[in-house]
């Protein structure tokens, strides 16, 4: 039995694996179109950081929680890494949390 606790903002599913978007969107946290300042972003970062968790797409709002694809890519934690290893990723639209492809072993 798995007594893990799950918390509603959680993008990892047991059965499923580590929701991911399946692209960064048009106001991604890691682009220059991104919606907060770069102080805001370092302080969203650092408590990702400080809490081991990862950023969740505001884009998945009202669906499943999905890691920002941004935040998968570029600044990832424990928890990407080994879902990248044990191949448990799962690219989703984040509007709608519908599985697109598993990521491969290695990304190119």
């Amino acid at each position: 039995m798995n007594n893990r606790r799950r918390q509603k903002n959680d993008a990892f599913d047991p059965e499923e694996g580590l929701r991911v978007a399946e692209k960064r969107c048009d106001e991604c946290l890691f682009t220059k179109n991104k919606i907060v300042s770069d102080s805001r972003k370092a302080e969203v970062l650092t408590k990702c950081r400080e809490s081991q968790t990862y950023f969740i797409c505001h884009k998945s709002n009202g669906g499943p929680a999905v890691v920002c694809r941004g935040f998968f890519d570029e600044a990832p934690n424990r928890a990407c890494h080994m879902a990248r290893v044990l191949r448990i990723v799962q690219f989703v639209d984040p509007a709608t949390g519908q599985k697109r492809v598993a990521l491969p072993a290695r990304s190119e």
